[in-house]
């Protein structure tokens, strides 16, 4: 992985902690679990490229808590057992994907 500029990561930090993410609890409630699962994986994939893995590790429990029984909590489940210094990297699994 390349390292990240300085601007771009002020830019990431930024983004990952705008009132609208850190406070969207009730964002994530009316939310459908593909959508709930999306967002926080982008959540935990962020923290993880800007080196915070104690936040991408809580995304991750939030994911296994918020989504239980699903395919996002098998695959967080998955991310939490391995190395903490781990890159997250998720492949969206929404309606819009072709799986052809």
């Amino acid at each position: 992985m390349r390292p990240i500029a300085k601007a771009e990561r002020c830019w990431k930090v930024r983004w990952l902690t705008t009132k609208r993410f850190t406070n969207g609890k009730a964002i994530l409630q009316q939310a459908q679990q593909s959508q709930r699962g999306e967002l926080l994986f982008g959540l935990a994939s962020g923290w993880s490229i800007l080196g915070n893995h104690e936040k991408a590790r809580y995304y991750l429990s939030l994911i296994a808590q918020q989504c239980a029984e699903t395919e996002y909590e098998s695959e967080a489940q998955r991310w939490i057992k391995k190395q903490p210094g781990t890159v997250i990297q998720h492949d969206c699994m929404g309606c819009h994907v072709d799986l052809r």
